[in-house]
């Protein structure tokens, strides 16, 4: 607002707002935007200082080249809280997540989820049962640890889930389940395009190129 004259906003390829910038506010930029009216009104749910539901302790663990990543990492996290990690990156925040979500044991500390210890020396829990009690990791990087590029589209969609009663049946996949989930994730997602067959190979160009 502070170093334009004018504004143009686009959404889904089309001009929705051409108009000078004093005319206009922040509100009516965003509503133009996202396409319905944005609330400011921010709900914080009450957080609850007894047990953690994440807790780290004396946490260390090596990269992928062998050295100490992580040192001495502790906090807790409780119900209600979101915990932010910030740096410069190569400085441990993306070995510090693998450790999270099973990915990395650790080599040294814990770390305990709702009291359960789920990585330590011992133990290190899936990230299979992981998600089952409630644990989700969005990669980083989405075409390097997201995706499969060899996959198609629908069998991305369920990837990680591939082996739930839902989508498979005594060792075979079950195509008809699959596809009707990959398409209503694309609609309820606003994947485009919608056709199954379209997003297919939408997908295949896009990962190939970037792979």
């Amino acid at each position: 607002m502070a170093v334009t004259d004018s504004v143009t906003v686009i959404r889904a390829g089309k001009v929705i707002v051409r108009t000078n910038t004093a005319s206009t506010s922040p509100e009516e930029l965003a509503e133009a935007m996202v396409g319905s009216k944005i609330s400011r009104a921010v709900t914080r749910a009450d957080t609850s200082h007894g047990t953690p539901r994440l807790s780290v302790r004396n946490v260390s663990a090596l990269s992928d080249h062998g050295h100490r990543a992580l040192q001495n990492v502790s906090f807790d996290l409780f119900d209600g809280e979101i915990l932010g990690v910030a740096g410069v990156a190569g400085n441990g925040q993306t070995e510090l997540l693998e450790v999270l979500t099973g990915l990395r044991r650790v080599s040294d500390g814990s770390v305990s989820l709702s009291g359960e210890a789920i990585n330590n020396k011992d133990v290190l829990t899936d990230p299979i049962s992981l998600r089952r009690v409630g644990v989700g990791h969005v990669a980083e990087d989405r075409l390097k640890s997201g995706v499969v590029a060899s996959m198609s589209a629908r069998e991305n969609a369920v990837l990680g889930y591939q082996r739930e009663a839902d989508f498979c049946r005594r060792g075979l996949m079950r195509l008809a389940a699959i596809d009707q989930a990959a398409n209503d994730y694309f609609e309820n997602q606003d994947v485009r395009p919608r056709t199954r067959t379209c997003q297919l190979r939408l997908f295949q160009a896009v990962t190939s190129k970037n792979w």
